[in-house]
């Protein structure tokens, strides 16, 4: 402490200075967790639009190591008896109709489409074409949130559903745990959007808040020590 007090007199004390070299510790640890945090995201959004960008592979090459966003072409038939309408919490009044789609390579979950939902609430589902007989589509692999949202499972077919839940529409349905969202809808159907949020912009803003926050905290202890040293002894 004695360099410190023959700097202008700053004696800020030892209890002081231990709190204070905590916070900034902490500070900017937090700082650069956001920073890696926005580095990973971009680094994320770039494999993304990598694969949006390259051709599409056939069922074939699907595996359970395929990664998210890879575009899949795929031939087979619908299970038109065993469809399911997936409320959108993006937008609540209209469905995510999800149909199997059996291939020779095992059955995809297939997201035709979004359709509107009934405005007197409930889980009523609207009345949708089903193309019949053998079909091409082209799809991305869309990723899992990771959240097995709870789900209300009626009785019979189609089913209305209050979340995605791939993996028990999945063991449901007999298909890949994996959820395929089509480039083009189903007709009659509308267009799902293909945007997956991962943008950095929001880590880095908050690692430059934090930062921000460790030049509070060495102002505050500039100007504590420097009161500290003005008191009489």
């Amino acid at each position: 402490m004695l360099g410190l007090e023959l700097v202008s007199g700053f004696r800020p004390g030892l209890a002081l200075t231990v709190q204070v070299a905590a916070a900034l510790a902490t500070v900017v640890a937090l700082s650069f967790w956001q920073f890696s945090r926005g580095q990973e995201k971009a680094w994320l959004a770039a494999q993304r639009d990598a694969r949006l960008a390259s051709a599409a592979v056939t069922a074939g090459a699907f595996g359970s190591a395929t990664p998210d966003f890879t575009r899949l072409e795929l031939a087979g038939r619908y299970d038109a008896e065993r469809s399911f309408f997936v409320i959108d919490r993006g937008q609540p009044w209209s469905y995510l109709v999800v149909t199997p789609l059996v291939t020779n390579h095992g059955p995809f979950l297939v997201t035709r489409g979004r359709a509107e939902r009934p405005r007197a609430g409930g889980l009523d589902v609207p009345q949708v074409q089903t193309p019949a007989g053998l079909v091409t589509v082209t799809g991305v692999l869309w990723p899992t949130d990771g959240m097995a949202h709870t789900s209300r499972w009626p009785e019979g077919w189609p089913k209305a559903v209050n979340g995605m839940n791939v993996a028990a529409m999945a063991e449901l349905t007999g298909a890949h745990p994996r959820e395929v969202r089509l480039e083009e809808p189903s007709a009659g159907l509308a267009p799902v959007p293909l945007a997956y949020d991962y943008s950095p912009g929001t880590h880095w803003s908050y690692a430059v808040q934090w930062l921000l926050i460790g030049v509070a905290i060495v102002a505050g202890y500039v100007f504590f020590g420097r009161r500290r040293s003005g008191r009489p002894d």
